[in-house]
């Protein structure tokens, strides 16, 4: 026959755990100091001490010392559990008063069995300890995680930032060129290359580069970074592929503001070319090309870093996350993939905020 589980309604728990905390303090429990610290009379302290000895959980005689038995020490202790971790996530984050949150953490420890208790006390310290950025010591580096992030991320940020933004810069002339005279030679050859450069792979591309630049013609290094020089070729790499995306959304944004009616009273009034291409036009094609900028620089950020670093030799999350997974070091992947998902976030944000810079009828919620 299996053994049965005891029940205990709320009060006798609270009986358990006051017994265990004066064993814990004052080494000995008696009856007049479980009524001062529950705040009841004697008589309803006693009655409950009988009806815990028939269950065989204390030790109670008459005018004596009370002490649990094997069996109630271990019940109120699981009791005391759930009195401070449940009790305190349901008080602290789901903003539940005192008294109820101790009701609602007795109420899950008993319909939840001790298995999914462990596993949801384990997720509470885990959340806990990644509110406080404590992913705990590399298995690899025998150091904390966040510390190897937090210096390998500013060199991830600088690769993205730099690469995206030769991108954007060469992107938005090259579009316009394409688009003022659709097509000519000028938009077929942008149209062209720019295929080329979205079928070329960023590893071969990179690997190229390192012969063509840094082997054959020693203008470049190679790898590392030691001087402002190393940076060059992986920025390249990075830029490349954005680059003709970039290029072809830039493009087809033109193409479809040139053909407002709007452009066209602009020049019967007689404003300046530059002013009504570069000015009138370009603002309102630029929220796409803000979208696709930004999109970009996640996926330099949360992807081709690994491919740009590794190539490269870049010491920055990517490579280290490489290393990671390599040498099994599952703290501090957890660490660098947390960190790229705090950084998408964010970088979603700027994007918000720039739309409204380029166009004013948007508004930040």
């Amino acid at each position: 026959m299996p053994k049965q589980k005891i029940q205990l309604s709320e009060s006798m728990e609270d009986y358990m755990e006051v017994i265990l905390d004066l064993e814990e303090t004052h080494k000995v429990a008696r009856t007049k100091d479980i009524a001062e610290k529950m705040g009841v009379q004697r008589g309803s302290v006693t009655g409950a001490l009988k009806n815990l000895e028939e269950k065989g959980l204390i030790n109670y005689k008459p005018y004596s010392f009370i002490t649990l038995t094997k069996k109630g020490e271990k019940i109120a202790r699981e009791v005391k559990r759930c009195h401070t971790v449940l009790t305190d996530f349901l008080f602290r984050v789901l903003q539940l008063d005192a008294q109820t949150a101790n009701d609602a953490a007795c109420r899950m420890e008993h319909t939840m069995d001790k298995k999914s208790i462990d596993r949801l006390v384990q997720f509470i310290e885990f959340m806990g300890d990644i509110a406080r950025l404590d992913f705990g010591d590399s298995l690899w580096q025998h150091r904390p995680a966040m510390q190897i992030v937090f210096e390998k991320l500013p060199l991830t940020l600088e690769l993205a930032f730099l690469g995206i933004g030769l991108a954007f810069v060469m992107a938005i002339p090259l579009g316009i060129i394409a688009a003022l005279r659709p097509g000519g030679v000028s938009d077929r050859s942008t149209v062209f290359v720019s295929l080329i450069g979205l079928s070329v792979p960023q590893f071969w591309l990179g690997l190229l580069l390192i012969v063509l630049f840094a082997v054959q013609l020693r203008w470049l290094p190679t790898s590392g970074i030691a001087t402002p020089a190393h940076i060059i070729l992986p920025a390249i790499t990075m830029a490349l592929p954005a680059l003709a995306r970039m290029v072809m959304i830039v493009r087809s944004s033109m193409i479809d503001e040139l053909n407002q009616q709007y452009v066209k009273t602009g020049f019967a009034k007689g404003m300046p070319y530059y002013r009504v291409v570069g000015i009138h036009a370009l603002r309102n094609a630029g929220l796409p090309v803000v979208t696709l900028g930004g999109w970009e620089l996640i996926r330099a950020v949360a992807g081709y870093s690994v491919v740009v670093e590794t190539v490269f030799a870049w010491p920055g999350l990517g490579l280290t996350a490489i290393q990671a997974i390599e040498r099994e070091d599952l703290i501090l992947l957890q660490a660098i993939v947390f960190t790229v998902a705090v950084t998408v976030v964010l970088i979603n944000i700027l994007m918000d905020i720039a739309y409204t810079l380029i166009d004013p009828r948007l508004k930040l919620a």
